[in-house]
């Protein structure tokens, strides 16, 4: 019973990762550098080894930076 929570958890989890991963490429795709950034780390939150939401975290404080 308890894994079966669990699991359905798990995959909730990994539904909302997708879709804050969506909206903040959405984002940076528009320039919105900030929410971008504040999407990708909500998804971090809930997944921090998410290769794809580091990768994109790193992209948008690359360029966060760079237009400093």
């Amino acid at each position: 019973r308890q894994m079966q929570e669990e699991q359905r958890r798990a995959q909730e989890n990994a539904v909302q990762v997708q879709q804050l991963l969506r909206t903040a490429q959405q984002q940076f795709n528009s320039r919105q550098y900030q929410a971008a950034l504040a999407a990708v780390d909500e998804a971090l939150k809930l997944e921090p080894g998410n290769v794809a939401a580091q990768q994109l975290k790193t992209r948008v404080v690359q360029t966060i930076n760079i237009l400093k």
